[in-house]
């Protein structure tokens, strides 16, 4: 393999839970091109994974809405020239844009009926699995073993940066390390009140 494309899932949660199919893939094949497609809201995050080396956004409620902004989302992809695509995302539209990049080898699990566009198209487990294992499922289809399991980021200085800078605004000392609780999300489901 020389040009992967991952085609990755949507919320943040999920894509933390992806970084080791990256970390598996950069050690099976040190030289090759490693994309990621997938939505804006998460490309923050995408950019402090060192086994990644381009993120391509799939804007699928913005310019890729439309028939020509998944066109043009096509040719790109085709530019690449992507030799295998492995899909961790399990929608349908997904595996449609990969089959029409012309992708030779797409690998991902047999969900709502796609199996026609992928050429690997993998069963569901039944057995219950962490995410991380779900994902990795999908590589190891390919003969590729994660031997770090763990969802490595690297900050950027400019990001550590800024939460000193956040830090002292709100008074708080510099601590030697600390944890983020963000209690919020997308749906009410994921919203904790106020204690």
């Amino acid at each position: 393999m020389k040009r992967i494309l991952v085609i990755n899932v949507n919320w943040l949660g999920d894509v933390i839970f992806s970084i080791p199919v990256f970390k598996a893939l950069r050690q099976a094949y040190p030289q090759a091109r490693i994309v990621c497609m997938a939505v804006p809201r998460v490309r923050e995050v995408l950019e402090c994974v060192e086994a990644i080396d381009d993120i391509i956004e799939y804007d699928e409620k913005g310019r890729h809405w439309t028939p020509w902004g998944k066109l043009g989302l096509i040719i790109r992809l085709r530019r690449e020239k992507f030799d295998t695509a492995f899909l961790l995302h399990g929608s349908k539209t997904r595996a449609l844009l990969a089959s029409w990049a012309a992708i030779p080898q797409r690998i991902g699990y047999d969900t709502k009926g796609r199996s026609k566009y992928l050429t690997k198209a993998i069963p569901v487990p039944k057995e219950s699995l962490h995410r991380s294992e779900y994902y990795l499922r999908v590589i190891e289809e390919a003969g590729i073993k994660a031997q770090d399991k763990t969802p490595g980021l690297k900050i950027s200085e400019k990001a550590k940066e800024e939460v000193k800078e956040l830090l002292s605004r709100k008074g708080i000392a510099e601590p030697e390390s600390f944890i983020v609780i963000n209690p919020g999300g997308n749906w009410d489901l994921k919203q904790w009140p106020k204690e």
